[in-house]
């Protein structure tokens, strides 16, 4: 008798390490990590896995897709987050995850007020150049005559084809 009860006492701490990392939702395995929100669009966020992440060897940033998920959730770049996602990440440039079960922010942007949002993406002030902060403060109708678009928003624009 004492022989069982040490064997299932075994197998229980045996099934709770290997179930650390992965956790199931429903019928589904997922996974879990955390990282930096780099940017904010409307549909999706750009992370960079923070150091000690499996998440990182695959790669350095990673488009996160936001169509499904809570709206109350109020990211703002640089923030911490941790996201609960199927497992598979499609090696791609950058790489991107298409099946997010959850997202929570683990840990607040310390300086919120450098952050500007234009066209729904969202970048450190700091990362912008003079023209596009001078571009930023335009009105809508000098924006329309100029032909300036700000190159620090294109970028995922262009790849996605948003």
């Amino acid at each position: 008798m004492k022989r069982l009860v040490a064997f299932l006492f075994f197998l229980v701490i045996v099934w709770t390490l290997v179930g650390c990392d992965k956790k199931s939702v429903g019928d589904v395995s997922s996974v879990t990590f955390e990282a930096e929100i780099l940017q904010i669009s409307d549909s999706y966020y750009l992370v960079c896995p923070v150091e000690g992440g499996q998440e990182l060897k695959s790669a350095d940033q990673i488009t996160i897709p936001i169509e499904n998920l809570e709206s109350s959730l109020k990211p703002r770049v640089g923030d911490i987050v941790k996201i609960e996602y199927d497992g598979e990440i499609a090696e791609s440039d950058p790489a991107q995850i298409s099946e997010v079960y959850d997202i929570k922010i683990v840990k607040k942007a310390e300086k919120t007020d450098e952050m500007v949002t234009y066209n729904g993406i969202t970048r450190k002030r700091s990362e912008l150049c003079n023209q596009t902060l001078r571009y930023l403060e335009l009105t809508e109708e000098e924006k329309s005559l100029s032909s300036y678009f700000p190159p620090e928003f294109v970028l995922l624009e262009k790849n996605w084809g948003l």
